[in-house]
């Protein structure tokens, strides 16, 4: 049975960035490297070479049993064999797998609350890097964000941001979405991250960002207004 990847590219596809932040460009979707794991691996230097993740073979045939539920959407035994797979899970490659297929699994039911609990575990695995993890909770965060539920987004783009945090199209996001929330000294707090994150980059962020938190620091009358005012004309003389 092959065992294939799609956990970064399941969650661009299916999520959205903040609708408000029209300025900002969402990352392309990119897919993970393809891997196959079959239920009994004869050669394991095969499978190495092909590029295969390989689970323990404690682990192998709870995580394939796994996968046949997840592949036939048969969501009455997927709980179940999700808890088996993690009962005999014993390295970061069976960890990420499981959470790799409980986020498919939720992918496919639509329940954001479940994606959000596989990236967690794909992200506990330490199988990924720190940038795809928060790509992840980046897609996660706009599914919630876009359902309004604005407290689930906040969360999850900060766990984004705290993997990523020069990343500033995750900044610019978290920022709209403090916004969302009504806690605007906040939005405009993580915007001037942004900007500085671009700083730090040795790049001038974009014209855009400067108006949108001067903005929303004017109307709601907070005390970094003028400041905010000045470093825009600063970047921006014309």
């Amino acid at each position: 049975m092959k065992f294939t990847t799609t956990a970064l590219a399941l969650v661009l596809v299916a999520s959205a960035a903040p609708a408000a932040a029209q300025y900002m460009s969402a990352p392309p979707p990119q897919n993970p490297p393809q891997t196959a794991v079959q239920p009994q691996q004869q050669n394991d230097n095969t499978a190495q070479k092909s590029g295969g993740i390989q689970p323990s073979a404690k682990a192998r045939k709870a995580l394939v049993d796994l996968q046949t539920a997840v592949n036939a959407n048969d969501t009455a035994t997927i709980p179940a064999k999700i808890a088996a797979a993690q009962a005999v899970a014993s390295t970061k490659e069976d960890r990420y797998l499981i959470g790799e297929l409980e986020l498919k699994a939720a992918i496919a039911s639509k329940n954001d609350n479940a994606m959000a609990s596989g990236v967690d575990a794909i992200a506990a695995s330490g199988y990924e890097t720190p940038a795809q993890v928060a790509k992840l909770y980046a897609g996660v965060a706009g599914n919630f964000f876009n359902a309004k539920q604005l407290d689930l987004a906040a969360a999850a783009y900060e766990k984004a941001v705290a993997l990523d945090p020069r990343n500033t199209d995750l900044l610019l996001n978290l920022g709209e979405t403090r916004f969302a929330q009504g806690r605007q000294a906040d939005a405009v707090a993580t915007f001037k991250r942004a900007i500085q994150a671009d700083a730090a980059a040795g790049q001038k962020a974009p014209e855009a960002v400067y108006k949108r938190a001067l903005s929303i620091a004017y109307d709601a009358k907070l005390p970094n207004a003028v400041d905010l005012a000045r470093e825009w004309v600063a970047a921006y003389p014309s």
